[in-house]
């Protein structure tokens, strides 16, 4: 293989920092960012010129835990999965996990750090719906106004509105309980209204959720004018439905700011309005079941990492390359290997030697299925389309096993495509998650089914009651069912 100038080689890495998925940084060993790659300018909000020379740690919602993840970097000389929030310059804040590792000059001295986040919002926000539903699935034996209260907690917590409470329905009077954010001048828990004058009301009436991602463009708003007097823009509301698809109260969610809701958010929110109506359907009927016993008693109960200053020289570049804890691969056209770096080796038990100038068609490293996604999407990419991360699996050179996520884009020189850079991350402690993840799921899907039998039960008790009620008030003998 020819050797490239230096000029090229840096060129070459640079293209590499460029093409990445991963937000990617460099900093000092003050925290100083020295540069950044396209997609960290995307997340952040900011431009290059603006990031480059201010502190890493400004960033973050937490920026000592941020300073802390630089020092740790420079005291062990690598760390990985290093979680922080990052803040955009518009206030959107975005989960996301570090590799970070040192990298050093020509004669071996540190030069500073190359850090890689990977966006983990949607996986982290999943894990806390999970726990959310899984503790709200336990909490049997509390009352009512405690299980109301963690459901608002909850539901503050996951979707951080600026304000969200439950009302509760009687007559034609809506309750306001479980308020949580800023509803100063307009609401305060226990505030009673008529149910025809709030829009909780409309959702009671047409037993559905409601959505309104901008109420200046939504006509349901016009009819509530006291939204827009309060500052009120956005608004969820999901009703609470009793076993008879009768209803009793709502959840609602307000922000005052245009805000759109993902189905999931949806979905959560459905999820909570179903354990809230039960529960408050078990409380009516354990106290219409007190209510019967007194009466008879008188008578007779939840990489990219950034990269540092990849404009100095190729040995800085072929640091950050060789030092990254993912794998990188580069392929020509042809699908032959042209650059690993020394993760590749580690990964696959296979050194370098063995895997340059290898086609990828050629490999044994993956599973015969697994190989043919591979190149499926190889020549997706090679004729420019898109291809999201997939997931396949590695055999190693000892035959171990590993699941492995794939993030590639296509090198470019001067717009056109000559190759393709492969990031290949190893997620076999996440898939084995996964698994766990299921099996609790399917869990609390058993639990859910006995709790629904448990309420079927407790509303054929209250039958029974009522009619040896009613027989007593006759005088007339009470006749034991038959049995079922």
């Amino acid at each position: 293989m020819v050797k490239m100038n230096s000029k090229e080689s840096e060129g070459r890495y640079r293209t590499l920092f460029e093409s990445s998925i991963d937000a990617m940084v460099t900093f000092d060993r003050d925290g100083i960012i020295l540069d950044v790659n396209e997609e960290t300018v995307k997340l952040t909000g900011y431009s290059r010129d603006e990031l480059i020379g201010t502190p890493f740690k400004n960033y973050f919602t937490d920026p000592g835990r941020a300073q802390e993840g630089v020092d740790l970097s420079f005291k062990k000389g690598a760390i990985r999965d290093y979680e922080l929030i990052m803040r955009s310059k518009t206030g959107e804040e975005t989960i996301v996990s570090y590799n970070a590792t040192v990298y050093r000059n020509s004669m071996g001295e540190i030069e500073g750090v190359f850090a890689a986040a990977r966006d983990i919002t949607e996986i982290k926000r999943s894990e806390e719906r999970f726990l959310a539903l899984y503790e709200l699935s336990t909490k049997i034996d509390i009352t009512t106004e405690e299980l109301l209260d963690f459901t608002a907690d909850e539901v503050a917590k996951m979707l951080n509105p600026d304000m969200c409470y439950i009302t509760t329905l009687k007559g034609d009077t809506l309750f306001f309980r479980a308020l949580r954010g800023d509803a100063e001048g307009w609401i305060r828990e226990g505030t009673e209204v008529k149910v025809d004058k709030t829009i909780c009301g409309l959702v009671i009436e047409e037993k559905k959720p409601i959505v309104i991602h901008d109420i200046r463009k939504d006509p349901i708003a016009e009819r509530y004018p006291y939204l827009e007097e309060y500052g009120i823009e956005s608004y969820v509301g999901i009703p609470l439905l009793s076993r008879g698809r009768k209803a009793i109260g709502t959840i609602c969610v307000l922000n005052k700011g245009p805000r759109d809701y993902s189905e999931k958010d949806l979905e959560l929110l459905s999820i909570f309005a179903s354990r809230v109506s039960l529960a408050i359907e078990r409380a009516r009927i354990e106290r219409e079941l007190l209510n019967a016993k007194a009466k008879l008693q008188e008578r007779s109960a939840e990489l990219q990492k950034l990269m540092q200053n990849l404009r100095e020289s190729e040995e800085k570049y072929r640091a950050i390359f060789e030092s990254a804890n993912d794998v990188i691969v580069t392929l020509n056209l042809k699908g032959n290997i042209t650059a690993v770096n020394r993760r590749a080796e580690e990964i696959s038990g296979y050194t370098r030697d063995e895997l340059m100038g290898k086609n990828i068609a050629r490999l044994k490293m993956f599973t015969p299925k697994s190989l043919a996604i591979i190149l499926k999407n190889f020549g997706k990419r090679m004729i420019g389309m898109d291809v999201p991360p997939y997931e396949v699996e590695l055999i190693r050179k000892d035959g171990k096993k590993l699941f492995i996520e794939i993030n590639a884009r296509p090198l470019r020189q001067e717009g056109k495509v000559v190759g393709d850079m492969v990031i290949l991350r190893d997620v076999t402690e996440r898939k084995e998650a996964e698994e766990k993840l299921k099996e609790k799921m399917d869990e609390l899907e058993r639990f859910n089914k006995l709790m629904i039998g448990r309420e079927l039960r407790m509303i054929e008790l209250k039958k029974r009651i009522k009619e040896l009620e009613e027989k007593l008030k006759s005088n007339e003998p009470y006749k034991k069912p038959e049995s079922d």
